[in-house]
């Protein structure tokens, strides 16, 4: 959550302002990030600029919502973390000893123990062959490593080598089942699919189980755009898939 779409947020609610409209939603937001950048040394100073630039504003509303940015915040991340441990953790709750035994064997290794940050993106179980079982790790935000769970051997996965379609659509056509995902991850599938559905995705019945997976595990729009701290979708990826291929039955 930052500044910009808290604002942006009160005005669609108190002024039913049409933000389903990119470019009225792209214009408001280049204004308040412009007020942010520039006027945001005192919450006097922005608030009164912001009133005396929109004229649903009055200043001591728009100073208020200013000055309860913070507390919302903190709260928005509580949220966050509770639902992320709800949703990727309590009810897969099979899955810690897999997760803990990857990231443990990723610090082990000496070519990834530098890096400050990581994290199981997802993990793909084969059931008729164990051995080809794995999770992908994200390292620093940047660096993907596939973890084999059964050898615990590991190697990178170059950025051009890796596609949603192929990688995790694929796999799933292929017969292996996802059991676990992040909702970073599910995050940037969904914004993948709404990019590229339906021409460039070749892999449609593995979108079609990926989709049953967000159903089964109460994965939608409205628990992304509560946790994720990012751009909000407007409807569940299956409804958009289905407006796009009225015979794709999801």
């Amino acid at each position: 959550m930052n500044l910009c779409d808290y604002i942006m947020e009160y005005l669609k609610n108190n002024f039913n302002f049409e933000y389903s409209n990119s470019f009225v939603r792209n214009t408001f937001s280049n204004f308040i990030d412009y007020a942010i950048e520039n006027f945001n040394s005192s919450e006097n100073q922005l608030a009164y600029y912001l009133s005396d630039m929109i004229d649903e504003l009055e200043f001591k509303e728009i100073k208020k919502v200013i000055s309860n940015f913070e507390k919302d915040k903190n709260k928005f991340y509580e949220r966050k973390e509770k639902n992320e441990k709800i949703v990727n953790y309590e009810k897969n709750e099979f899955n810690i000893p897999i997760i803990e035994k990857v990231e443990k064997a990723i610090k082990k290794e000496e070519d990834y123990s530098y890096y400050d940050e990581m994290k199981v993106n997802y993990i793909m179980i084969d059931n008729n062959n164990q051995s080809q079982s794995y999770a992908v790790v994200e390292l620093d935000y940047d660096q993907l490593v596939m973890v084999n769970l059964e050898s615990l051997e590991m190697h990178d996965i170059a950025d051009y080598a890796y596609t949603v379609d192929d990688d995790i659509y694929g796999e799933l056509e292929s017969g292996k089942k996802l059991v676990y995902m992040s909702l970073d991850s599910h995050y940037s599938i969904w914004q993948d699919a709404h990019y590229y559905y339906p021409e460039d995705i070749e892999h449609k019945d593995g979108l079609e189980l990926y989709l049953q997976y967000c159903k089964d595990n109460q994965i939608d729009m409205n628990l992304l755009n509560e946790v994720m701290d990012a751009e909000k979708f407007d409807e569940n990826l299956w409804d958009f898939v289905n407006s796009k291929n009225k015979n794709l039955e999801i």
